[in-house]
């Protein structure tokens, strides 16, 4: 019976870096980019239930 090949993984090839990922915020920490995004998609969920369950007046100016 013959054993499997194994292949050996490596942090770094020579001639080849790895990409440099940049800093990045540790996963507890949202980014801005994150919370913006959670804003958004909060304020456009509440539009939609408001419009759904409320019965909107229309306001004379």
């Amino acid at each position: 019976m013959n054993a499997p090949k194994r292949t050996i993984v490596r942090d770094e090839v020579p001639g080849c870096p790895l990409p440099d990922t940049g800093a990045k915020a540790a996963p507890s920490e949202p980014t801005e980019e994150t919370i913006e995004h959670d804003k958004k998609r909060r304020l456009e969920m509440d539009i939609k239930r408001i419009q759904e369950t409320e019965e909107l007046v229309e306001i004379p100016l």
